[in-house]
């Protein structure tokens, strides 16, 4: 006659709740990984995001100067907490170009720049925005 152990049942159980753990554990850390991705993703979108509008607003207070003097030219600095810009009026006759740069830290320490190019023609009442580029690098 055959011994049939009896413990099988626990050994069974004992590898299923390993495998039920190790499946949890995997499915975690994918979790957390997705999430860490999405973090740092949208901290970068939310980066250029303001460095893009600040652009815009430092092309805007450009405007407004050349409109009070038209004879304006030179370099002007603006900060507000981690958001920079800078831009250069230069040119003569009719027309300036404004060169803007402005530039963003996120919250991973990382620099995120965005440029444009503006001709302006002041001959005209109002005067013209006669280009807008934005400068990719």
């Amino acid at each position: 006659m055959t011994a049939v152990s009896q413990h099988n049942g626990g050994v069974i159980a004992l590898i299923l709740v390993i495998m039920v753990a190790a499946l949890t554990v995997v499915y975690g850390t994918a979790v957390a990984l997705m999430s860490i991705d999405e973090t740092t993703a949208g901290s970068a979108w939310l980066a250029t995001s303001k460095s893009r509008g600040f652009t815009k607003s430092c092309v805007n207070d450009a405007l407004s100067r050349l409109r009070n003097a038209s004879s304006l030219s030179g370099d002007v600095s603006i900060s507000v907490s981690n958001v920079n810009c800078t831009y250069t009026i230069s040119g003569s006759g009719n027309t300036r170009t404004v060169i803007v740069n402005g530039t963003s830290t996120d919250a991973f320490g990382r620099s995120i720049a965005d440029r444009a190019n503006v001709n302006v023609n002041i001959s005209t009442n109002p005067f013209t925005v006669e280009q807008y580029k934005d400068i990719l690098e």
